[in-house]
């Protein structure tokens, strides 16, 4: 997504992520338009679905102690 938009919406550190100033002004914005297209289908009844998205680190490096 930051290529698309050709902004760093995250400031990742090896012990951090968090928004940058670029992600901060996008997540409202995102938020609102998340909320509309939920509305938009909801228009329907639909039933309504849960998306969960998860991580895993998976590290190749000899020795690693960080998983």
């Amino acid at each position: 997504m930051e290529d698309g938009l050709g902004r760093k919406l995250l400031e990742r550190t090896p012990r951090l992520v968090r928004l940058s100033a670029d992600g901060s002004a996008f997540l409202g914005p995102a938020r609102n338009l998340v909320a509309a297209h939920h509305g938009a289908v909801g228009s329907f009844g639909l039933e309504r679905r849960r998306l969960v998205v998860g991580i895993s680190i998976i590290s190749s490096a000899p020795n690693c102690r960080c998983c």
